[in-house]
């Protein structure tokens, strides 16, 4: 007795390879009953055709059986599937692939410069271990064109301000004001070189973080005949930081021309501050020589104070506003009070107020950034969303 013709085989193994075990006998039974039956009305031939196109039609996805992987991928696998497509997609698309690499780079270049600019701005003066505490004492004097506000201020103010107000913890009268520097020669036997000045009161380096590195920061400006010199300046004329504290070394600036003796060495001030000198004399060369810097209508040095911690410098400011006037009854003068790493970027007064200054341009230049960064991203989707538009067809 011969077998029934029975479904070809490769077909049928197919079909038990890839069909989801739930489905497969119940699929399987209808497939070999549509088999049965095309043989009958078609014959053999027709039947294993059709049965061949049948198992390719339910090939598809909900009828595929879940492939378990024996191993997870691993980070190895991943990037480098990713670099692969990318790869890929770059010898597809490579004028798409130039235009959003250079767009990318370009921005997030432009953008970081930017920033790195705009972080280094709002670091200047940020250094002063005082900086919570250090404030820059300011005049608003009454004129016939309205307020005008100035970094000059009246010689006594700082040692008044000490003496009289309970909330000034220090304070020091430093000429010339701001950021300016007096212009003079330092010279050691036949090396001259030279420098800018500083004068300035006794705690100036206990209010100011530039570091001694030979000297007593208390004491380096005690007597009238000390002078501070800069790391880079002793090295210049002595050709060493060693040993150099207690020589006598000569400065050359019109009526200040003598000979002082080194008390101390700083470190350079860092790039991050607003002022930069090689030389700090005492304040009270400028009491000897010019008199009128005793009278509390002459203004000259700037004055600046730290405040003890528990200070408030809302009360502060309306204490000392007419601090002048109760020493001089004439004077049209009145004193204001801003942050001392502030006169970088808010240097601009109008009316005797803040009026702003080089922030403008740090809060411009950010935005600016920002705006780059996201036209580099709009950029890359709209190049992306381009690419992907031509496969819809598929």
């Amino acid at each position: 007795m011969s077998n029934p013709p029975t479904p070809p085989k490769l077909p049928l193994h197919f079909f038990r390879w890839f069909c989801h075990p739930d489905y497969q006998e119940d699929i399987e039974g209808d497939l070999l009953e549509r088999f049965e039956r095309r043989r009958v009305r078609h014959g053999l031939k027709n039947a294993r055709w059709e049965f061949s196109k049948d198992v390719i039609r339910l090939f598809r996805p909900g009828i595929i059986r879940s492939i378990a992987i024996n191993s997870p991928l691993t980070y190895q696998d991943m990037f480098y599937h990713n670099l692969l497509l990318s790869f890929r997609g770059f010898k597809r698309y490579k004028s798409t692939f130039f235009i959003n690499l250079i767009g990318l780079a370009s921005g997030l270049a432009c953008a970081l410069l930017i920033f790195l600019w705009v972080n280094d701005e709002l670091s200047i003066d940020k250094f002063h271990s005082n900086d919570k505490q250090l404030y820059q004492i300011m005049l608003n004097a009454e004129t016939p064109s309205g307020i005008r506000t100035l970094e000059w201020t009246p010689g006594p103010l700082a040692k008044t301000l000490v003496e009289e107000i309970p909330e000034v913890m220090n304070a020091t009268a430093v000429y010339p004001p701001g950021s300016y520097t007096a212009q003079g020669i330092l010279s050691v036997n036949d090396t001259r070189l030279k420098a800018e000045a500083k004068y300035a009161g006794k705690s100036y380096f206990t209010i100011f973080s530039y570091d001694l590195i030979e000297g007593d920061k208390n004491e380096v400006l005690q007597a009238p005949n000390n002078i501070v010199i800069s790391e880079s300046l002793a090295m210049k004329l002595y050709n060493t930081t060693a040993n150099v504290v207690g020589k006598t070394i000569e400065w050359d600036q019109g009526e200040y021309s003598d000979s002082y003796l080194i008390s101390g060495i700083f470190q350079e001030a860092p790039a991050n501050a607003s002022v930069h000198f090689d030389v700090v004399l005492n304040f009270e060369l400028l009491e000897r020589n010019r008199p009128e810097l005793a009278q509390w209508s002459y203004n000259d040095p700037s004055t600046y104070v730290v405040l003890k911690e528990q200070a408030q410098l809302a009360p502060f400011a309306d204490k000392i506003v007419d601090l002048i006037k109760t020493k001089d009854p004439e004077s049209r003068f009145t004193l204001i009070t801003r942050k001392y790493s502030d006169q970088h970027l808010y240097g601009n007064y109008e009316e005797g107020k803040v009026s702003g200054g080089r922030i403008v341009y740090v809060r411009l230049f950010g935005i600016i950034a920002i705006i780059i960064l996201l036209i580099a991203c709009i950029n890359i989707m709209n190049l992306d969303t381009a690419r992907d538009s031509r496969r819809y067809k598929e």
